[in-house]
């Protein structure tokens, strides 16, 4: 994993590009993927292509509707976008031995780039590769997956995993992977001037630290971020932790629903005011009756399903209501009141500090917590409401989290936060 810097050409992207085509020289079945998120961005590389690849193999070919160069021997390199990993099913069942993707650091999950390396094979006997180039981002899962700290610090591991069959002394086989994440910073490309290092000072703080010093905490403090104080009590209390889903006890699934956009669902269970939240789940694009296979699959099939005040709303394209779907399939189904937007953020933030959420599964809530924030008036230097974005639906689910109401108490057992009785 390289960090970019949002360098300009004859970056470390370029060079990965003269690396892999160097090599290129040319095995008949090499096949190379070189990906971005959104299609307007592979403009830009596919520029610095046509000018570096011409350059090294003047009779290669880019055939533009395909995205492809082709070159003499056979070997060929595709340009894609993956938005999301619904997109994958374009890449399904190809064989690449070298892939990457440009500014990895966009994408909100690890989704694509698992899936990406399930594609990296080779029959003909070729060394596979995954290279990836980002800045500092947002979101948790890029830094703990290549164990980053937060200084952006060079990083270096292996990882083991036994496969089912066995080696001749009739031992199972242990494939050993390097993941390794490398350092960059502005003096590492010569090509950049001092102008670029002052256009970067101008930047708001929290992006100044990641593009220009490389901190991976740098949005860890979001300018506007609504629950900021909460967040960092919640850290310095260890209530961000393992939180146990006790199967035998009430649990709630509260859910904020996407009509247009993203739908997300907590998961948490009560005992008196503290609420533990031991999963969470967000997908767009799906009907109400995904999610509800989505829970049954998880085994949460016994869930209180906590709705927002229109899901009782009829949609001309369907027959029933959110709420009379889900009321066919769960026997508690509850639809919250009405309340104004700041009124039910002022409630979650005072219910915040008994709040204790699971580290391992609710890392992407977390990013949503983090990340919710207001719009800020830069002429009266006032910040105004809280700004919709891909944040907003987990903040929006956890708000009604904090709206409902315990019908019950549970047993939670304390152990695992140092005490030695339970509730």
């Amino acid at each position: 994993l390289f960090p970019s810097h949002d360098t300009p050409p004859l970056s470390l992207f370029s060079s990965l590009l003269i690396s892999y085509l160097s090599s290129l020289l040319f095995p008949s079945h090499d096949r190379a993927l070189i990906y971005r998120k959104q299609y307007s961005h592979l403009s830009d590389i596919i520029d610095k292509s046509k000018d570096l690849y011409k350059k090294i193999c003047p009779s290669a070919v880019y055939n533009n509707t395909e995205m492809v160069w082709k070159f003499p021997s056979g070997a060929q390199i595709q340009f894609t976008y993956l938005d999301t990993v619904e997109d994958c099913d374009k890449i399904q069942g190809k064989e690449y031995q070298y892939i990457c993707c440009e500014e990895i650091g966009t994408y909100n999950s690890d989704k694509v780039m698992r899936y990406c390396l399930s594609r990296l094979r080779s029959s003909h006997g070729l060394k596979c590769y995954y290279r990836a180039t980002c800045n500092p981002s947002r979101f948790k899962w890029l830094r703990n997956t290549f164990r980053i700290n937060s200084l952006g610090e060079s990083t270096k591991f292996y990882v083991e995993t036994d496969v089912d069959n066995l080696d001749e002394n009739g031992n199972k086989k242990t494939v050993k992977k390097c993941v390794q994440y490398i350092s960059a910073t502005l003096s590492d490309n010569p090509h950049l001037g001092s102008e670029y290092r002052a256009q970067l000072m101008l930047l708001p703080e929290d992006q100044r630290n990641a593009l220009l010093y490389g901190r991976w905490d740098a949005f860890d403090n979001v300018e506007g971020a609504i629950y900021k104080k909460e967040i960092q009590k919640m850290y310095s209390e260890k209530r961000y932790c393992k939180v146990d889903f006790q199967k035998d006890f009430d649990y709630y699934a509260a859910f904020d629903l996407g009509r247009n956009d993203t739908t997300a669902i907590i998961m948490f269970q009560f005992t008196g005011k503290d609420r533990y939240i031991f999963d969470y789940y967000e997908n767009n694009g799906e009907s109400i009756d995904y999610y509800i296979d989505w829970l049954k699959k998880k085994g949460y099939e016994k869930a209180k399903i906590i709705l927002p005040h229109d899901a009782k709303m009829k949609r001309i394209e369907f027959k029933y209501s959110v709420f009379e779907t889900m009321s066919k399939e769960f026997s508690d189904v509850v639809v919250l009141e009405r309340l104004g937007l700041e009124e039910g953020i002022d409630i979650a933030r005072r219910m915040f500090d008994y709040v204790y959420i699971d580290s391992s599964k609710c890392e992407r809530l977390i990013d949503c917590l983090t990340n919710y924030r207001r719009k800020h008036n830069t002429t009266l230097d006032t910040w105004g409401d809280p700004i919709h974005d891909g944040y907003s639906n987990g903040a929006d689910a956890f708000r009604y989290c904090c709206l409902s109401e315990e019908s019950r108490s549970i047993k939670i057992d304390f152990s695992q936060f140092g005490s030695n009785h339970t509730i």
